[in-house]
C-alpha cells in the first residue's frame, strides 16, 4: 500500500482499482497462475467486523482520509509555511473550509481539497467569541457531531453570526435574540456552554474525544455512512455472534 504517496496526492481510481485487485487475488486465488472465483463482494470485505466485513482498507476512502490530515494541519496551523503560501494562491478571499475549486489549481491542491470533503463530514465549531461562525452556514449546535441549523433564513438574517446571539457584557447566551432569530434551536443553543470571557472560535474533529483528526476516525466515519444506510445490519450482532466467540481466527473469517 503505497501509504506516504496517498498521504500526498489523491490517486488515479485506475490504480486503486489495481491495488484492490492485487488484493483480492492475494485472498481468493490460490497461486499467481491460478485464479479462483471471489465469492464475497470487495465492498462487503471492506465493512468494519462489526458490520459484517473484514475490515479491509477501501483504498479510495484511505486516501481521501490520508489527504484529510493535510488539510487539518493547514487548519490548525494558517501561519506556517505551507498553508500560507498555499491559502495566498487558492484561498485569498475566503477560507479553506469555504474556498472553491478552480480549472487551473494544482493536482496537489485538488487533492488536499478532496481530503477536505471527509473533514466536513466531522468538523464542527467550539463557540468562543462567536465573531467568527455564520449562524445559518456553520455547524456550531452540538460538541457531539455536526450540525446546522436548517432554514430558510429571513434575507436579513443571512448574515446573522453567533456572537450576534450572545451577550457581549457577560458571553453568556442572550434568550430574547435566541428566540427573536433562530426560536425553533433555543434547547440546542442553551446546552452549549460558553466561557465567561470571550475566546478564539475553533474547529474541532468531533468523532475522537481528543478533538484532534486522525486518519483512522476519518477512514470510519466515511466507511459506517455507507452501513447506516443499510438498515439489514443492525440485526445482527457480528461481534457478540462472531468475532467474539473461543474458536480459530480462520473459522470466524469462514463464518
Amino acid at each position: 500500500m503505497p501509504a506516504y504517496t496517498m498521504s500526498c496526492f489523491k490517486i488515479p481510481l485506475p490504480l486503486c482499482k489495481q491495488i484492490q485487485s492485487m488484493l483480492t487475488k492475494f485472498w481468493w486465488d490460490a497461486n499467481p497462475e491460478k485464479r479462483k472465483m471471489c465469492w464475497v463482494a470487495w465492498s462487503t470485505l471492506t465493512l468494519p467486523k462489526y458490520a459484517g466485513g473484514l475490515g479491509f482498507r477501501d483504498v479510495e476512502t484511505f486516501n481521501d482520509a490520508l489527504l484529510a490530515k493535510v488539510g487539518w494541519r493547514i487548519i490548525q496551523q494558517p501561519t506556517s509555511l505551507i498553508a500560507q503560501v498555499l491559502l495566498g494562491k487558492y484561498a485569498k478571499n475566503s477560507t479553506f473550509m469555504e474556498c472553491s475549486a478552480s480549472s487551473s489549481m494544482s493536482h496537489g491542491w485538488r487533492s488536499i481539497l478532496a481530503g477536505r470533503d471527509t473533514l466536513k463530514k466531522g468538523l464542527g465549531w467550539i463557540v468562543g467569541s462567536g465573531d467568527k461562525i455564520w449562524v445559518w452556514k456553520d455547524p456550531w449546535l452540538s460538541c457531539e457531531e455536526p450540525m446546522t441549523p436548517i432554514g430558510p433564513a429571513n434575507l436579513r438574517d443571512t448574515e446573522l453570526l453567533v456572537s450576534d446571539l450572545l451577550c457581549p457584557i457577560s458571553n453568556s447566551w442572550d434568550l430574547d435574540k435566541i428566540r427573536l432569530y433562530i426560536p425553533q434551536y433555543e434547547e440546542h443553543i442553551l446546552r452549549i456552554v460558553t466561557s465567561s470571557a470571550p475566546a478564539p472560535d475553533h474547529l474541532e474533529w468531533l468523532p475522537d474525544k481528543s478533538g484532534n483528526y486522525t486518519t483512522k476516525t476519518g477512514y470510519d466515519l466515511d466507511m459506517t455512512s455507507a452501513v447506516e444506510t443499510d438498515t439489514s445490519l443492525s440485526s445482527f450482532n457480528w461481534n457478540k455472534n462472531i468475532w467474539n466467540i473461543k474458536t480459530s481466527p480462520k473459522i470466524k473469517d469462514f463464518l
